[in-house]
C-alpha cells in the first residue's frame, strides 16, 4: 500500500514536457515494487499509476487500459532485465552486484515505455515513431539510467529499515524531481520569450512592407 500511494503523489506531482506530455520520478517507486514483490507489485503500481493520470488528465478509458498496459509491459521487462543479469533475489547479491542491473533496468523500462508511447503516437499523429522520439523523449534516456539505481536503494532502504526507510530515501528522488521542474519551467520561459520576440518581429517585418507598398 505504501507504494501505491507514494505512486500516486508522484504522478499528480509530474512535471509537464512543453506541452508533450507528462514526465515524473514515479518510474522509481513501480521498479522498486517490482524488485520487492515481483508481479503483485508491478501490477498494483500500474495501476495506481494508470488510473493516476486518467484521473488528472480526464482521459478516455481505453487510453487509461494502455497507459496501464505500457506500464505492465515495461516494467515487467524491466524487472526480467534485472533478474537476468543478478539471478537470484536482490536479498542474497551484494549492492556492488546489483547497481548496473538497476540501472540496466531503468533504461530497459524507458525503452519499452517510450517505444509504445512513440508508437501510438505516430499512429494518431501520422508521423514517423523515430522522429516523435528524437524530437520529444530522447534526452530522458540518462535520467531513466539513474532512475533504476535509485529503485534499487529504494527497494534496499525498505527491506533494511521498513517504511522510514522508503520515506527518506525518497527525499535525493524528490529533489531530482524538483530540479528537473525547475529545469522545464526555465526552459518553458525562454521559449515563451523567444516567440514574443519572433511575434514582434514578424509584426515589425509587415509594417514595414505595408509602409513600403
Amino acid at each position: 500500500s505504501l507504494f501505491v500511494v507514494m505512486t500516486v503523489i508522484a504522478e499528480f506531482l509530474a512535471v509537464d514536457v512543453s506541452g508533450r506530455g507528462k514526465t515524473s520520478v514515479a518510474v522509481v517507486i513501480i521498479l522498486s515494487a517490482a524488485l520487492l514483490y515481483g508481479a503483485l507489485g508491478i501490477v498494483t503500481t500500474a495501476l495506481a499509476f494508470a488510473i493516476s493520470v486518467g484521473i488528472k488528465a480526464h482521459s478516455p478509458l481505453h487510453r487509461v487500459c494502455f497507459n496501464f498496459g505500457a506500464v505492465l509491459l515495461s516494467a515487467e521487462g524491466a524487472r526480467w532485465s534485472f533478474g537476468a543479469l543478478t539471478a537470484e533475489p536482490i536479498q542474497q547479491v551484494p549492492f556492488a552486484a546489483m547497481l548496473v542491473p538497476g540501472m540496466v533496468a531503468g533504461l530497459v523500462f524507458y525503452v519499452i515505455n517510450h517505444a509504445l508511447l512513440c508508437l501510438i503516437r505516430g499512429v494518431a499523429e501520422q508521423r514517423p515513431p523515430w522522429q516523435i522520439w528524437h524530437s520529444d523523449y530522447r534526452w530522458l534516456w540518462p535520467h531513466y539510467i539513474v532512475l533504476g539505481a535509485l529503485a534499487l536503494i529504494v527497494a534496499l532502504g525498505y527491506l533494511h529499515f521498513g517504511p522510514l526507510g522508503v520515506v527518506v530515501l525518497m527525499a535525493p528522488v524528490a529533489m531530482m524531481h524538483l530540479a528537473i521542474k525547475q529545469y522545464m519551467d526555465r526552459t518553458t520561459i525562454y521559449v515563451d520569450e523567444l516567440r514574443q520576440l519572433n511575434d514582434q518581429l514578424a509584426g515589425s517585418y509587415e509594417a514595414t512592407l505595408q509602409a513600403l507598398t
